[in-house]
């Protein structure tokens, strides 16, 4: 990343990770970052990699928030980009009660964001548990 759009990306990266990203890795053990000393997004994700993580996943918070991160498939793009890391959608099932109301919503109409929220879907007995 060079120039000032590279600037305003690893910002927005680092703003949404300290106000509402948990991230786990695979394969290592699972950190949330509220256990972590301030650090920015970016050298989270390098300290991850640099113990051996092979994947990380996005915090489900991250698609059930009103409304969803806007920056989900961004930090999805830069991590797999910057990093060579396999990034998945999802720490655990979305609770039932948010998805009915984001199909209120319409939220998740959208191809994409159906992409997104499937590895986080699970069948209604397991959603209902998560509520």
């Amino acid at each position: 990343m060079t120039g000032t759009a590279g600037v305003r990306e690893e910002n927005a990266l680092d703003h949404c990770v300290t106000e509402r990203v948990r991230l786990a890795v695979t394969r290592i053990r699972k950190l949330k970052l509220s256990g972590i000393p301030p650090a920015t997004g970016v050298q989270v994700v390098e300290e991850m990699k640099g113990n051996g993580a092979e994947s990380i996943h996005l915090a489900t918070g991250l698609i059930v928030g009103y409304p969803p991160c806007p920056y989900v498939t961004f930090f999805h793009d830069f991590i797999k980009t910057k990093y060579g890391l396999e990034v998945v959608y999802g720490t655990h099932p979305i609770p039932q009660k948010y998805l009915n109301m984001h199909d209120k919503l319409g939220t998740w109409d959208d191809p994409e964001w159906q992409k997104i929220i499937e590895p986080t879907l699970a069948d209604e007995k397991t959603r209902l548990s998560y509520d």
